[in-house]
């Protein structure tokens, strides 16, 4: 008998030009429902068949187990990810990463890098489908993933980010990046040792005293999630609104803890090439909703760097929370300078500079390193106050660091600053007295 895989392919293969003909054939289509009610009564019959067939070759029907997996295998195909679902459903897998249907890579916490066996389609042509049919089916927007649009960033529905290319590569690539946590707590940041108890709560002293905190790593480092920790501190009674090129936060589905939320994400050009709505035009219309704590996914471009800024500087939305692709938090602000050079207003940088002083506080830097045992581990690695402008640049003082001996903290809080955080509960006293007398 066939492999249970291939006996589901085979399936797959009579329920889908039929569910797909009847759809075009239906005057404005099928709803999502419909689509699934037919869907499972066409896989009726073709088990009913299949059934028939193999009695009459003097074999056994499917038992119960072997048909809930074949139509399990269909309906992944179908209205899932295929054989990428059971990837997915794996706790340890954090990155999945896709150099065609054949070429299947996976980085695990435990494992590392590893090259899958099995492929995830029967062909790129069938990969390409997959992606089309989950980018119309898990996007609030229109996601095209087609010659005229090669390029694809999703979100699905459990968090994870799905960034997708064609064209411009050989063979369609796919990259998925795990985002499992959507409720997270500085708490579970200590637990997990990715900062100490007193790091966590000046964190969480500075975002009660509605400082602002931007957050700085590369790319699989844990900026989101970081983020998402900091937001916990945010109090249910405050209005938030969140700006992503695509959604990550998802903080107004926890409508227990923020259940006044509103979430923007930019908006991609239609068919036509039009109506795109980058994520910098959307800070206007986000400070309008009256914030009081505004939260920017990611800081990319330099049409958002001006808006954002004048918004926090401003106290319009003082004590937002934003993230930026940087090495450290030297890098950051640097960063944040080049981009305002870059953009519509060309800011000098000297003008930039106390822009950045005005409207950031603290600047935070995560990072991701494997440990002796192979595991991947995150970490904040440092933490820095930005402490003003001194000769046209932005002049800061790192609080925490980790270093060879591990975490240490290295400068107190400015004054203004440690009465700002005292007002919130975090008390520094003692380190405050030992570094006066250091300093003397």
């Amino acid at each position: 008998m066939p492999l249970i895989r291939d006996i589901g392919r085979t399936a797959y293969e009579y329920v889908d030009p039929r569910l797909r003909a009847e759809q075009r054939a239906a005057e404005g289509g099928l709803s999502d429902k419909r689509v699934q009610e037919r869907a499972r009564a066409l896989l009726d019959e073709w088990v009913a068949d299949a059934n028939t067939r193999q009695v009459a070759a003097g074999r056994h029907p499917f038992n119960r187990e072997e048909e809930r997996e074949i139509r399990a295998i269909v309906l992944r195909r179908l209205f899932g990810l295929g054989d990428l679902e059971p990837l997915l459903a794996d706790p340890d897998v954090e990155n999945v990463y896709l150099n065609g249907f054949d070429s299947v890579w996976v980085e695990s916490r435990s494992k590392g890098m590893q090259r899958m066996a099995s492929p995830v389609a029967e062909s790129d042509e069938e990969l390409i489908i997959m992606i089309q049919r989950l980018a119309a089916r898990e996007s609030t927007q229109e996601r095209r993933w087609d010659t005229a649009q090669p390029i694809l960033d999703l979100t699905l529905r459990d968090g994870s980010r799905l960034h997708a290319v064609r064209e411009v590569v050989r063979r369609p690539t796919v990259t998925i990046r795990l985002h499992r946590l959507l409720k997270l707590t500085l708490d579970d940041l200590v637990q997990s040792q990715v900062i100490d108890q007193r790091g966590a709560e000046l964190l969480r002293a500075a975002i009660g005293g509605r400082q602002t905190v931007v957050i700085s790593g590369a790319t699989g480092a844990g900026k989101t999630t970081t983020a998402l920790a900091l937001a916990s501190c945010i109090p249910p009674e405050v209005r938030i609104v969140t700006v992503e090129d695509t959604y990550e936060l998802h903080l107004d589905r926890d409508v227990d803890a923020h259940p006044n939320c509103v979430a923007m994400q930019a908006r991609q050009a239609n068919v036509e090439g039009r109506g795109r709505i980058p994520a910098g035009e959307l800070f206007e219309a986000a400070l309008r909703m009256a914030p009081g704590v505004l939260i920017v996914g990611e800081v990319r471009r330099p049409e958002e760097v001006e808006p954002m800024l004048d918004a926090t500087g401003a106290g319009d939305a003082a004590g937002s929370i934003s993230t930026i692709h940087a090495r450290n938090p030297i890098q950051a602000l640097s960063r944040f300078q080049s981009l305002a050079l870059r953009g519509p207003g060309r800011t000098p940088m000297e003008a930039s500079a106390h822009m950045i002083a005005d409207a950031i506080d603290f600047v935070i830097q995560i990072t991701a390193r494997r440990d002796r045992q192979g595991h991947r581990r995150r970490l904040i690695s440092s933490i820095v106050e930005v402490t003003g402008v001194r000769d046209g640049s932005v002049t800061r003082s790192e609080l925490m660091r980790v270093g060879p001996e591990g975490r240490e903290w290295v400068n107190p809080l400015s004054d203004r600053r440690r009465e700002v955080l005292a007002a919130c509960g975090y008390d520094d006293s003692v380190w405050y007295a030992r570094a006066q007398k250091l300093y003397a």
